[in-house]
C-alpha cells in the first residue's frame, strides 16, 4: 500500500485531499496552494504540495517541496518515503536509497513496511 499517493490530510490544519475525489488539477489543488503559501512552514503542506505536483509529473517540484516538508519535519516519515520515490524516478539512486531508508527506520508502519518493499526490491 502506499501511504500517502492517493489521500493525504494536513495534520496541522485538518486540510484533506483525496484525487481520486478530486483528480489532480481540481479545485483542491488550489486550496492546497492558498494553504501553502498562508503556512509556508507547515511540513504536512509541503507534503501535500509535492503530492500534486508528482501526480502531474514535476519531479523536481515534488522532490523540492518533500524536501522542505522533511527539513521541517525529519520524522514525518511520509514525506521521507515520498521524496525517496520521487528521487528515484528523477535518476537520483543514491538519495533516494537514503531517504527510503529514513522511512523504513521510521514508527509509521504502513510507510515502513512500504520502504522496506522497495528497498528489499532493489537488494538493499
Amino acid at each position: 500500500m502506499r501511504p500517502t499517493r492517493l489521500h493525504a490530510r494536513n495534520r496541522a490544519g485538518g486540510l484533506r485531499v483525496d484525487t481520486r475525489e478530486h483528480g489532480p488539477t481540481g479545485e483542491s489543488e488550489h486550496g492546497i496552494a492558498r494553504e501553502t503559501k498562508e503556512h509556508v512552514y507547515v511540513a504536512e503542506a509541503h507534503e501535500l504540495w509535492g503530492l500534486l505536483l508528482g501526480n502531474k509529473n514535476d519531479l523536481a517540484g515534488a522532490v523540492r517541496e518533500f524536501g522542505e516538508a522533511v527539513k521541517l519535519r525529519p520524522d514525518l516519515w511520509s514525506a521521507q518515503y515520498e521524496l525517496g520515490v520521487a528521487l528515484g524516478k528523477s535518476r537520483d539512486f543514491a538519495g533516494a536509497e537514503e531517504h527510503l531508508k529514513l522511512a523504513a527506520g521510521g514508527n509509521d508502519p504502513d510507510v515502513k513496511a512500504a520502504a522496506q518493499d522497495i528497498l528489499r526490491r532493489l537488494g538493499r
